[in-house]
């Protein structure tokens, strides 16, 4: 293995972990999640008639950026395909800290703002 690719796994596996912290100060949960997982976390979702999962992935990218995605389907479309948040490597632990606690705000407003979801929370 060259050493970038060390460092490109090395700083996944530490952003990941940071990235986890952050979800469940969000309340997100990690208890179904293992090490090897593709997922950072998931937040159980209640809608007008159903409950879902709602998932952040476990971060990835290449030798230059650093990626935050997560996806939520409703009526059959991930409302959060377009949401995603590119990062430089180099970027400090506090630094990225605050950028994942903000990330996931915007994921947890985006899925609350839903049409659904909104629907559910108007109704209780």
């Amino acid at each position: 293995m060259s050493q970038s690719n060390h460092n490109l796994i090395c700083n996944k596996v530490k952003f990941t972990a940071l990235l986890r912290e952050e979800c469940v100060k969000a309340g997100w949960s990690i208890e179904r999640i293992n090490e090897d997982c593709f997922l950072a976390a998931q937040r159980e979702v209640i809608s007008l008639g159903k409950t879902d999962m709602a998932d952040i992935f476990s971060v990835s990218g290449d030798e230059f950026y650093g990626v935050l995605r997560s996806q939520y389907e409703t009526q059959g479309n991930n409302i959060l395909s377009t949401h995603a948040v590119l990062f430089d490597w180099d970027i400090s632990d506090s630094e990225f800290s605050q950028l994942a606690a903000n990330y996931i705000k915007q994921v947890d407003d985006i899925i609350n703002n839903s049409k659904f979801v909104k629907m559910y929370l108007n109704s209780q």
